[in-house]
């Protein structure tokens, strides 16, 4: 199932949400609907969740201002068992809120058995700080209401003492993540006097999962654990703005960023490491920021792993702004060892589009097979499949 989700200027800013299959190449999209029933819907955010003997649900969240909005999420079930042809319906319930005050973008992470994460800008009294939440779908069943279904919140931690912004998520193995964002300065642990940069910023945690004494899984009592590690890069550096993170092998992701100063797009790759059973997992810089692209972007996305585990690379989207390539949306993908470090004289640019562009998101279809969803300079939204392959 793929999903789609936007801001359509030509509606009032209202949400729409399109929703299709694929097989092999060929893609089939259902109706569009609109999801935010009469409010804007700034920043929208999907994730499909699952779970065996369930109808597939998705997950959405928004907020129904610019600036000082409310959050929130609203749940649909996928399909309907009696009807046939209707395996894309969408059967909603009702949007739920789940934050005041909000003028940053939510993401959403998909966890098994129904459950979801979702980081955000928190607010206690006058202070900002980065939470977490994780919620279920709840166990609604068809009935003459066709099983509008609802969440419930679980736990709720923050990731992230001071103000966040630009925030980007990213699912690992054994129930791992890691947040990217934009953090308030830091003291360096060195010399308390002297302040770090902590706007290219990434933290790890993880979904602990209670195993009951017969040794079923409860997905119901689940803990939260958050911060477990963090790292700052080019901590000497302020004003990084468009950011995306994504796993590129088991426990090791691309973290790449814009820094709005120099203009110039960069690339880092990073590890979770367990040093034994007695020790928590870290987070180790496997290659420190490089950079791949000069001149100003508007977007930065990174494709989840775009090859497969034994054909390791990263896959950087931009459109760096140059005199000679302005509307040409570019692909940088880099060769990476097993240890997680680029090779040297690997990385190559790709044209994928002639369009100007001022945004764009990628969803992984398996086997090399990506689909991009792209707005142009006129605000028009596009999708495209590509399919990657090795060279010979």
């Amino acid at each position: 199932m793929i999903m789609c989700v936007f801001r359509d200027l030509s509606k009032k800013n209202h949400g729409m949400v399109k929703v299709g299959k694929t097989l092999n190449m060929e893609l089939t999209w259902a109706p569009l609907e609109k999801f935010s029933g009469g409010t804007e819907a700034w920043n929208p955010d999907i994730v499909g969740v699952r779970e065996p003997g369930k109808p597939n649900r998705v997950v959405i969240t928004w907020r129904d201002q610019d600036v000082g909005g409310t959050g929130w999420i609203r749940v649909a079930s996928v399909g309907h068992p009696t009807i046939r042809g209707a395996d894309l319906a969408l059967t909603w319930g009702k949007p739920q809120a789940f934050e005041k005050k909000q003028q940053k973008r939510a993401v959403l992470l998909a966890l098994p058995y129904s459950r979801f994460l979702i980081f955000y800008e928190g607010h206690d009294g006058g202070a900002s700080f980065g939470g977490v939440m994780m919620a279920r779908v709840n166990q609604a069943v068809y009935d003459t209401s066709h099983g509008a279904p609802s969440w419930t919140k679980m736990k709720q931690f923050r990731f992230c003492e001071t103000a966040v912004s630009r925030i980007s998520a990213a699912s690992l193995d054994n129930g791992g993540f890691v947040v990217a964002y934009r953090g308030a300065p830091v003291p360096d642990p060195n010399d308390a006097a002297v302040q770090l940069q902590a706007e290219a910023s990434l933290s790890y945690g993880r979904v602990v999962e209670e195993i009951t004494s017969d040794g079923r899984l409860n997905p119901a009592n689940a803990e939260l654990a958050v911060g477990i590690d963090s790292v700052q890069l080019d901590n000497a550096t302020a004003g990084i703005w468009s950011r995306d993170v994504a796993p590129v092998a088991p426990n090791t992701v691309a973290y790449a960023y814009h820094v709005g100063e120099s203009q110039e797009t960069k690339l880092a790759v990073v590890r979770v490491v367990s040093d034994g059973a007695d020790s928590p997992p870290r987070l180790v810089v496997s290659n420190e920021p490089e950079v791949i692209g000069i001149g100003f972007t508007p977007y930065v996305s990174v494709v989840p792993l775009p090859y497969t585990s034994d054909d390791l690379h990263s896959m950087v989207l931009f459109q760096p702004a140059g005199s000679d390539r302005k509307t040409e949306a570019k692909a940088n993908i880099c060769s990476l060892t097993d240890d997680g470090k680029i090779e040297r004289g690997t990385c190559e640019d790709f044209g994928w589009s002639d369009r100007e562009l001022k945004s764009v998101s990628v969803a992984s279809l398996g086997a090399g097979r990506e689909l991009f969803a792209f707005t142009d300079s006129e605000n028009v939204p596009y999708y495209q499949a590509l399919a990657l392959a090795k060279k010979p």
